[in-house]
Parts: structure tokens; sequence; C-alpha cells
């Protein structure tokens, strides 16, 4: 029986329940992509950016900022 790395074990495991799908990993500043079908690939990618825009979208309206003019705590600080 042959050693499967985390990688293959993921792509056999996906291949089985699944048409088409997407692997993404990173570590530090290397990332790399395994998918099974590059129109399929391209398309679930493309659908994953435009989900992730959204959430993201949808974090900024409830972010609240508050902006502390540094100037003014100096001026505090020298009288």
């Amino acid at each position: 029986m042959s050693h499967l790395t985390p990688i293959e074990q993921a792509r056999a495991t996906l291949g089985e329940h699944y048409e088409h799908f997407i692997i993404i990993t990173a570590n530090d500043n290397e990332y790399d992509v395994v998918y099974n079908n590059v129109f399929a690939a391209n398309g679930m990618l493309v659908a994953a950016q435009h989900s992730l825009n959204d959430a993201l979208a949808c974090a900024e309206e409830d972010l609240e900022l508050i902006w502390e003019d540094d100037d003014e705590d100096e001026e505090e600080d020298s009288l």
C-alpha cells in the first residue's frame, strides 16, 4: 500500500464525491492549486471571488471607524 500525501488524500476523497474540485494550499509566501478540470476551476474561482467580495462589502458596511487626531493628543500633552 502506497503512502499518499495529504494533498493526494484530499484529491482522492474529493474525486470520489464531487464532479469538480479545487484545492488551494498556502505556506508562507507560496501557494499551490490543484484541480481536476481547468474550465470548472476557472468558473469556481470566479464565483468564489464574487462571493468573497460580497462578504467583504457586507463586513465593511458593519464596520465603524473612529478616527483620532494625534495632533490633539500632542497639544493636550504640551499644556
